[in-house]
């Protein structure tokens, strides 16, 4: 009998290969934290093992080794020196299954970390720091699960949520309304075919609704979805955790506010400094 992992590895490994085949940081003024969270854990820990490396709960960059690839992309984002800080930047880590009761009880495993961190931080400062969440896959699923689990008294606000190719599925993406999540960026790329390939309706029981996942949410005042470009190709699944790509992303999420339009496209080219004789990248964004 094939299991549903087994299934999804499959179809995981064709998107990939179509996909593919198409073409020390310093402390913003005030206390922001960063929340990385993973998407679905698929290949075995000897292949690719510092790559795909995590801790399983809530952990500081700072605990991992320079030889994984979780440090560096930290290190890339912290680059931005007015929008993150690699003393608040932490990933949280689950067991990566795919399996919707999985990431419900990662959510809240989250949630009360996160309220642990909370309470560290007003004993030593004295006042909460504000929240951010990016996640890559359906580590997003994780985080809109935290809506489950909020309680009516509680203080806890997410500023920013950034989903990185996000699947779109039947029993999360109405979360996304909560009032836990203050802003919300879905950035997505027409040709990924792993966002989408989850057969959610193999196993969502009881429920109605499409067979694979969606690409975008149905749209929300606070919530902005990017159509992502680099050159002229869209990119691929796994190019959402790459450095070339981590690199671009505050200044994304910085320029995109000023378009006021919930639907944009963002195209990451090339630009040539003369000066310092290399190329540099450079972020176009529209309105759709």
């Amino acid at each position: 009998m094939i299991t549903r992992s087994i299934l999804y590895t499959c179809l995981t490994a064709l998107a990939f290969m179509t996909s593919a085949g198409s073409t020390s940081c310093q402390t913003p003024s005030e206390d922001v934290v960063t929340i990385w969270i993973h998407g679905t854990k698929l290949t075995p820990r000897f292949i690719f093992p510092h790559f795909f490396y995590r801790k399983v709960g809530l952990h500081p960059a700072s605990s991992y080794d320079n030889k994984y690839h979780m440090r560096l992309m930290a290190e890339t984002l912290c680059s931005d020196k007015t929008a993150f800080s690699f003393e608040h930047f932490y990933f949280f880590g689950w067991s990566g299954k795919l399996s919707f009761q999985e990431r419900k009880n990662a959510a809240q495993h989250l949630y009360n970390e996160i309220q642990a961190l909370q309470k560290q931080y007003r004993a030593r400062t004295g006042t909460s720091p504000k929240i951010r969440i990016i996640t890559h896959s359906h580590g997003g699923n994780v985080a809109l699960n935290l809506a489950h689990y909020v309680a009516d008294e509680s203080t806890l606000l997410i500023d920013e949520l950034i989903l990185l190719a996000c699947p779109v599925q039947d029993q999360t993406m109405h979360l996304m309304a909560h009032p836990v999540f203050k802003k919300v960026f879905s950035i997505y790329s027409d040709k990924d075919m792993i966002q989408v390939i989850d057969p959610q309706g193999l196993y969502a029981r009881g429920t109605s609704g499409s067979l694979f996942s969606r690409r975008t949410f149905p749209p929300l005042d606070k919530l902005v979805q990017i159509k992502i470009f680099m050159g002229e190709r869209s990119l691929a699944h796994i190019e959402f955790l790459m450095l070339n790509f981590l690199r671009i992303l505050p200044e994304i999420i910085q320029e995109v506010p000023s378009f006021h339009s919930n639907m944009c496209s963002a195209n990451i080219g090339k630009h040539r400094n003369a000066q310092q004789h290399h190329y540099e990248p450079i972020v176009t964004i529209t309105s759709c």
